[in-house]
């Protein structure tokens, strides 16, 4: 597993998502969050967060926790510095999965 990131790299990441598609980031993450709060969660959710992992153990509960409190994904990335880091790194894990893509594709496409 690579090492994490500043969060200054995190939240400039997320920042750059959100504006080059603003629909289809809020959409990654409208699904992650109905992921999560889904019956079948635990087949819902692959891959999951490695930050929830305790070793073999899918932490639900802390995920859950976490995804109760999120701020809306654009005061998020307004937070001061050490506000709401746990945050930002899980809609960065959100936003960069390479699981899926999600594009906004314009009328003629």
């Amino acid at each position: 597993m690579q090492p994490p990131l500043p969060t200054a790299a995190v939240r400039e990441l997320v920042c750059s998502c959100l504006h080059r598609d603003p629909v289809a980031a809020d959409l990654r993450c409208s699904l992650f969050v109905a992921a999560v709060q889904n019956y079948k969660r635990d087949s819902a959710l692959r891959p999951f967060p490695p930050r929830y992992l305790r070793g073999e153990i899918k932490d639900f509960e802390e995920l859950q926790k976490d995804v109760d409190t999120l701020p809306n994904v654009r005061d998020l990335v307004r937070l001061g510095h050490g506000d709401g880091d746990h945050h930002l790194a899980l809609v960065h894990w959100v936003l960069s999965s390479k699981s899926f893509a999600v594009k906004t594709l314009q009328k003629e496409e």
